[in-house]
């Protein structure tokens, strides 16, 4: 306890008239309480209430503050808070008990740990429990950052939504402070028990109301607060560690104990013998729970099909302020290999795996990647293309030659770190789930280093394991990285020099990044029209629609084109850019294979609709969505969908349950429809066996087998 505080706990208790229920309370915390010397209870008592004004207690810190009467619940709290001198303050109702025996020790014990004193800690009301926190308590850090316990404004409710919604900004901001304690038990007694044993809540509807747009109208000021917090936390972390520096290099005794052969890192030039194939890794596994099964899979294979390796495990046990690219960096910092694996635990590697990626390392190369397929054999990745456009539009490569080929970045998923050329680079610790990947093999190409796909033996990774793709908390850390991401490559013009000044002497990256210039050139007035004109439209129209993140480029320099004066003058140049924005959307040769999607999808559904027959889709993915909006598909009684991938089942898809290939007959179905064009006869071996006799398989698209 410092010597600022007289007190480590203050209850702020704003009170009228209730001397019997504030008693019961009292007693309640006079039984409950440790060290009744650290409490204060600050009282906030209307001038006109003798009743409380007289009150006395006996082994309380009991302190009286008389208010003018008429003021809102925001105001008397700030002017208990401004009576009282605890390090915690905790907002509390007259209407309450307490239950939990040594309640100060075990919060005390919680949030000492918290040295720059930002959190806001929670306890059980019995009431709403995590749902909602009705007794904030807070630090006095917090409230002079505040400017108080609380806004004056509020009547009587939202204070505690208010004080709540800033911590979950904060927690969105990347600093989670919000600290429930569901055994330390302060029962609210402000509710009517109902026959069916629920307690309802009692408020007065006009009062909640008018403070209900009080928040509304200050979530700016929410904002405001959240980035000056995480501003004192930042600040308060950096000075941790300044003091943790000063105490190391402070106990060096003379210069010779700073030497030490580990302290070097050897960077290599392209000139520079490379990596011996079989030289020693150090393999790092990163993940959630080492006993899930996919987890095991992983390791089995890898002790299977590798040799000459450490591997480390980093098991985060489900933590919720897990950072992957934090854990990497650990791995990378405390290694003493000459090359370091990264590899999730969701990948499942083949024989001769390391060695394939480890003969790629030549020349100037630093880092390599493999081959992905997916969880039914389909390749999935083979680098990873990033536009300079200013959203951050990145898409898996698909297309892999019979060597290693350079790419502009890659996914951390299964990644070969030549720790001589690339040790010194970090992932970069502000991503906490998406980005820090494509960061880093920027920065190798930033290095001097180069980074490359490796194409003979691929690794099967299955996806979306430890996070569901395109749920929602998958989503929110999408958003926030890629804003990091943007700031970092995108806003700063680091993306657009690499591809000036380093891609431009790859021919490989060249010939990528010049796709889209060809296109925009083409787009020219002077070039419009013409048969070879089209044909090297369609090719290019062709070449993006593998790569989605270009599509996005192309359709920007088709608005800036349709936006110029007289761009579309004439009919003919409206019809021609029409023509060209179809085909880019949709890929060479589109018009009439959909105009043919369409006819033949249209009589089955008919068909069906007129023999109702249930009908499951497969599988799960881009193209079966695409069928959705641009056939009559939805039309159809699509009982489910099916699909390879054992993170999808179970899940909600466009209103349809997802289901694995052995379970497809669990929802009943008369027909199954193969909505992949690349794969469907693969997918028409695996179910056909699977499916009996009497459920008809349609492939959907022409030119198989039948």
């Amino acid at each position: 306890m410092t010597p600022a505080h007289r007190a480590t706990f203050s209850f702020l208790l704003p009170t009228r008239d209730r001397v019997k229920d504030l008693t019961a309370l009292l007693e309640s915390i006079q039984r409950t309480t440790r060290h009744p010397e650290r409490l204060e209870i600050v009282l906030g008592i209307d001038e006109d209430d003798a009743a409380t004004r007289d009150l006395e207690w006996r082994g309380l810190n009991v302190r009286k503050t008389i208010l003018p009467k008429g003021l809102t619940m925001g105001a008397m709290n700030n002017a208990c808070y401004a009576a009282s001198t605890g390090r915690y303050v905790m907002l509390m109702n007259d209407d309450m008990l307490l239950h939990t025996m040594d309640w100060d020790v075990c919060l005390e014990n919680a949030l000492a740990p918290v040295t720059d004193d930002i959190f806001l800690a929670h306890v059980n009301d019995l009431l709403f429990g995590e749902k909602l926190c009705c007794f904030p308590m807070l630090s006095r850090t917090f409230c002079d950052l505040a400017g108080g316990v609380c806004p004056d404004c509020y009547e009587r409710y939202r204070i505690d939504d208010d004080i709540y919604n800033v911590f979950n900004l904060l927690a969105i901001a990347g600093h989670r402070r919000i600290f429930y304690f569901p055994e330390v038990v302060f029962e609210h007694l402000n509710f009517e028990a109902k026959g069916s044993g629920d307690k309802e809540y009692l408020y007065h509807k006009p009062t909640l109301d008018r403070d209900a747009k009080r928040f509304d109208e200050r979530f700016g000021e929410r904002k405001a607060l959240a980035h000056a917090l995480a501003d004192h936390i930042e600040a308060a972390r950096v000075r941790d560690i300044r003091a943790a520096r000063e105490k190391v290099l402070g106990a060096l005794p003379h210069s010779d104990a700073c030497r030490h052969p580990g302290h070097p890192r050897r960077i290599l030039t392209a000139a520079a013998g490379s990596s011996a194939v079989g030289a020693r890794v150090t393999l790092g596994v990163v993940c959630s729970d080492l006993r899930r099964p996919h987890t095991q899979t992983c390791l089995s294979l890898i002790k299977a099909n590798t040799s000459n390796y450490e591997l480390v495990i980093l098991d985060n046990a489900n933590d919720p302020d897990f950072n992957h690219a934090r854990e990497m960096n650990r791995l990378l910092e405390f290694s003493r290999n000459s090359q370091v694996v990264l590899l999730d635990d969701d990948v499942y590697v083949e024989p001769g795996w390391l060695e394939d990626m480890q003969a790629a390392l030549t020349g100037n190369v630093g880092c390599v990647t493999p081959v992905h397929k997916d969880g039914i054999g389909r390749r999935s990745y083979a680098g990873v293309y990033v536009g300079l456009d200013d959203q951050g539009e990145h898409a898996h490569l698909l297309e892999a030659g019979d060597r290693p080929v350079p790419i502009p970045t890659l996914c951390s998923a299964v990644m070969l770190i030549d720790m001589a050329r690339c040790g010194h680079l970090r992932f970069d610790e502000g991503c906490l789930k998406y980005f820090h990947d494509l960061d880093y093999g920027l920065q190798v190409w930033e290095a001097g280093s180069e980074v490359v796909c490796n194409t003979k033996v691929p690794v099967t990774h299955l996806g979306g394991a430890t996070l569901k793709q395109g749920s929602v908390a998958a989503s929110s850390f999408n958003d926030r990285d890629r804003q990091t991401f943007l700031s970092r490559w995108i806003d700063s013009g680091r993306l657009r020099r690499l591809r000036q000044d380093c891609w431009s002497r790859v021919p490989e990256l060249d010939e990528l990044y010049k796709l889209p210039e060809r296109f925009e050139a083409l787009l020219e007035p002077s070039a419009l029209g013409g048969a070879a004109w089209k044909e090297e439209v369609a090719a290019l129209a062709a070449r993006q629609a593998e790569i989605p993140a270009m599509r996005t480029t192309f359709l920007a320099k088709m608005k800036a084109y349709m936006f110029r004066e007289n761009a579309q003058a004439t009919p003919a140049a409206r019809a021609i850019m029409r023509w060209v924005w179809h085909l880019v959307l949709n890929g060479q040769n589109q018009n009439d294979e959909l105009a043919g999607l369409k006819a033949r999808i249209s009589d089955l559904v008919d068909r069906w609709q007129a023999e109702d027959r249930r009908v499951v889709v497969y599988p799960a993915g881009a193209q079966t969505a695409s069928l959705f909006r641009e056939t009559r598909l939805l039309q159809a009684n699509i009982v489910g969908l099916g699909d390879a991938n054992q993170f999808l089942e179970g899940e909600d898809m466009w209103g349809r349950i997802v289901v694995s290939p052995a379970s497809l007959m669990t929802v009943r179905p008369d027909v199954v429809l193969i909505a992949s064009k690349g794969y469907q006869d693969e997918i028409w071996a695996t179910l056909r066996p699977l499916l009996p006799e009497s459920v008809e398989l349609i492939r959907l698209f022409p030119g198989t087998t039948p």
